[in-house]
C-alpha cells in the first residue's frame, strides 16, 4: 500500500496524523490481509497515539512496525523511543551487526512486533544488502521482513545461525520460521532486484481509506505500508540507477525470501577472484609474449570483462549465486593496461630504430614517411625548383684493384662521411649514394631557401675537405685520387614509387641529368667544380663562363661554368694531408 503523491495532496502533507495511520490499519484488517508491514517510524509522542494505539498493537492482524539503529560508532543516533520486537534468543549471534544508538516508537503506541529498516550502505553510497540481525545491548533485532516472517508464521520468536559447511554453501545459514535464509560473512541478506517495479501490486492509501477497494485480492495478502512520494525522504541509491523508495527494497527482499532466490556468495568464490584473475593474467601475458598488437590486447581485455560479467549475470540468474565480476575486471583490466602500455612504448621504440635507420638511407624526411606510415602503392611526387649536386671520386675503381678492400672500404666510408656532414651543414639531402658518388639534393624532400647558394657553398666546401682527406698514392705508383662535382637547378619530380612491397625514393628531370654530366666532363674541362646554366643566372659570383657545349644526351648547346675554388700550386685543394690508412701495409 502506498502512500503516494495523490494520497498526500487529498489528506495533508506527511507525517499524517496518528489516528489516520490507526484508521489505515484497521480499514486493512477490514479487507481480510494476512500481515501488514508498516515502513514507518513513529518517534516521540504526539496527539492520537491513544486512538491509534489499538490498531497498530493489538490488531487481530499480524502488525509489524519498523525501527532504525545506527551501525556507525560515530553518528550514533539518539536513543529514541521504545524498542521492540527483540528475539528470544539469549545472545547475540556472531553475525548480527552492532549498533550504537536507535530511534524506535513511541512508548505511548505500546508496540509490540517491529523489525529494523536499517540498510548497508556501500562506499559508493548504494544499497545493495540489509542486515539480517542488529544487536544492540545484548538484545537482536530482526530486519522488518524477517519479523513479519516470524509472526506470519506464529513460529517461535528464534533464529539459528550456523557457518557454511561445504564450498558450495553460503558463508552463514539463518534459519528462521522453516526457511534456511543464506548470509555473507558479515550477516547481511543480499537484495535481489530482479523484479521490477511492475512485479508489484501498488494501491493508494486514499483508496483504501475512502473504500474505494474492494476484498478482492487483500484476501491472505502480506500488505507493505509506505511511502514512494517525493519528498518524504525515504529514498535511497540502489543498482538499478538512481534512486528508489526504501518500500520497494523491502518488497524485493521479501519477495526473494519467498520465493527462494535471496543471492548468496558461495564459499568456494572467496578464491574466485584470484582464479579469475590469475588466468586472465596468463593469458594476457600469453598474448604479449606473442608480441600482439595493442588492438589485440584491448579487444581480448574488453571481451575477457565481458565474460566475467556474463558468467556472474548467468549464475545470478540461475542459480542465485553472486560471484562478483568487477574486482577481477578491473585487475584484468589493469594488467592489460600495462602490458599495452608496455606493447605501445616497445613499439614505439622499434619504430624510432627502424627510423633512425632508414635515415640512414634515406632522407630523413622521407623515413620518417616510411617508418610511421602504413604501407602504399600510391604514387607520391611533385614538382619541385631544386638544385642537384653529383660528386665523384675519380680514379677510385683502380684503387680498389691495386689495394686491400679494406683500405677501400675505409677511403670510400672517410669520403661519404664528410659529403653528408658537409651537405647538412649548408641545408641539403643526400639523396644516393652509389658506387664512389653521391647525389645530394637542395630543396627536395626537405625545402629550404636559397637552394643555388647553398649548393654551391656545399660544393666548395666538399672540394677542400674531400680531397685533403684523400690519401697520398704516388709511393704506390697509382693515380691520385680527385673528385668532381657538377651542380646544376631547375624543375624536378620529386617522390615515391614502386609497388606497396618494393618503393623507391628519387628525384628525377633535366636538373639531375645536367648536374650528371657536368661531373663527368670536370676531367676533360680540368675544372673541379662545373655550374649549370640555369644555376648560373641565378647565381653570377664567383662563377667562369667556359661556353657552349654539347651534354651527352641533350640536343642543345649549354653553356658551362666554372665554379673558382680554392688550390695549391699542384692543382689540388689546399692543406693537404692524406689519409692515414688502417692497413698495416700501408702505414
Amino acid at each position: 500500500m502506498d502512500i503516494d503523491e495523490k494520497s498526500l495532496q487529498a489528506l495533508g502533507p506527511w507525517p499524517w496524523p496518528r489516528e489516520r495511520l490507526g484508521a489505515l490499519s484497521r480499514r486493512l484488517d477490514d479487507l481480510g490481509v494476512g500481515l501488514k508491514l508498516f515502513d514507518v517510524v513513529l518517534p516521540n509522542d504526539k496527539p492520537g497515539d491513544v486512538q491509534a494505539a489499538p490498531a497498530l498493537s493489538q490488531s487481530r492482524v499480524p502488525t509489524v512496525l519498523g525501527e532504525l539503529f545506527s551501525l556507525d560508532p560515530a553518528n550514533p543516533l539518539l536513543q529514541s523511543g521504545q524498542l521492540a520486537g527483540a528475539l528470544a534468543n539469549p545472545a547475540c549471534p556472531a553475525v548480527a551487526a552492532r549498533a550504537y544508538g536507535y530511534l524506535a516508537n513511541a512508548p505511548t503506541l505500546g508496540i509490540q512486533h517491529a523489525g529494523h529498516l536499517t540498510p548497508r550502505v556501500d562506499p559508493d553510497g548504494i544499497v545493495r544488502r540489509v542486515p539480517a540481525l542488529i544487536c544492540y545491548h545484548g538484545a537482536t533485532y530482526p530486519a522488518l521482513v524477517l519479523a513479519g516472517l516470524l509472526q506470519a508464521s506464529a513460529a517461535d520468536n528464534l533464529v539459528g545461525v550456523t557457518p557454511g559447511s561445504s564450498w558450495l554453501d553460503p558463508q552463514w545459514h539463518l534459519r528462521l520460521a522453516g526457511l534456511d535464509i543464506p548470509l555473507d560473512a558479515q550477516g547481511n541478506l543480499r537484495l535481489s532486484f530482479q523484479l521490477p517495479h511492475q512485479a508489484y501490486r501498488a494501491v493508494s492509501a486514499l483508496d483504501i481509506l475512502q473504500g474505494r477497494v474492494t476484498p478482492e485480492g487483500f484476501k491472505g495478502a502480506w500488505v507493505l505500508v509506505g511511502s514512494t512520494a517525493f519528498g518524504v525522504g525515504d529514498a535511497v541509491s540502489t543498482p538499478r540507477g538512481g534512486t528508489e523508495s526504501g518500500l520497494f527494497l523491502h518488497a524485493e527482499l521479501l519477495s526473494s525470501l519467498l520465493d527462494d532466490r535471496v543471492p548468496y556468495t558461495p564459499r568456494l568464490a572467496l578464491l574466485w577472484p584470484w582464479w579469475s584473475a590469475a588466468l586472465g593474467g596468463a593469458g594476457l601475458l600469453l598474448l604479449a609474449r606473442r608480441r600482439a598488437s595493442v588492438l589485440t590486447l584491448a579487444l581480448v581485455t574488453l571481451t575477457g570483462m565481458g565474460g566475467l560479467y556474463a558468467l556472474h549475470a548467468l549464475l545470478l540468474l540461475r542459480a542465485h549465486v553472486w560471484l562478483g565480476w568487477l574486482t577481477p575486471g578491473l585487475f584484468v583490466g589493469v594488467a592489460a593496461a600495462l602490458l599495452a602500455s608496455l606493447e605501445y612504448a616497445r613499439t614505439r621504440w622499434e619504430r624510432e630504430r627502424v627510423y633512425q635507420n632508414l635515415s640512414s638511407y634515406l632522407p630523413q624526411a622521407v623515413a620518417a614517411r616510411v617508418a610511421f606510415q602504413s604501407r602504399s602503392s600510391r604514387v607520391e611526387a611533385e614538382h619541385r625548383d631544386v638544385t642537384v649536386l653529383f660528386a665523384d671520386l675519380r680514379n677510385f675503381s683502380a684503387f680498389c684493384k691495386a689495394r686491400p678492400a679494406q683500405e677501400s672500404a675505409t677511403v670510400l666510408h672517410v669520403f661519404f662521411t664528410t659529403v653528408a656532414e658537409v651537405v647538412a651543414a649548408h641545408g641539403g639531402v643526400v639523396e644516393h649514394l652509389v658506387g664512389d658518388g653521391i647525389m645530394a639534393v637542395w630543396n627536395g624532400a626537405v625545402p629550404c631557401s636559397e637552394p643555388e647558394e647553398k649548393a654551391l657553398a656545399a660544393a666548395r666546401d666538399l672540394w677542400v675537405r674531400a680531397v685533403a682527406a684523400l690519401p697520398a698514392l704516388e709511393r704506390f705508383g697509382l693515380e691520385p685520387l680527385d673528385l668532381g662535382i657538377g651542380v646544376e637547378s631547375g624543375v624536378a619530380l620529386v617522390g615515391t614509387f614502386g609497388p606497396a612491397g618494393r618503393r623507391t625514393h628519387t628525384v628525377m628531370g633535366e636538373p639531375v641529368s645536367v648536374a650528371s654530366r657536368l661531373q663527368a666532363m670536370t676531367a676533360d674541362l680540368a675544372s673541379p667544380v662545373l655550374v649549370g646554366e640555369a644555376c648560373a643566372r641565378r647565381v653570377q659570383a664567383g662563377l667562369q663562363d667556359l661556353g657552349p657545349f654539347l651534354l651527352e644526351g641533350m640536343t642543345q648547346e649549354r653553356h658551362v661554368y666554372a665554379l673558382a675554388v680554392p688550390l695549391d700550386d699542384a692543382g689540388r685543394a689546399p692543406l693537404l694531408h692524406g689519409l692515414r690508412l688502417v692497413n698495416t701495409q700501408v702505414a
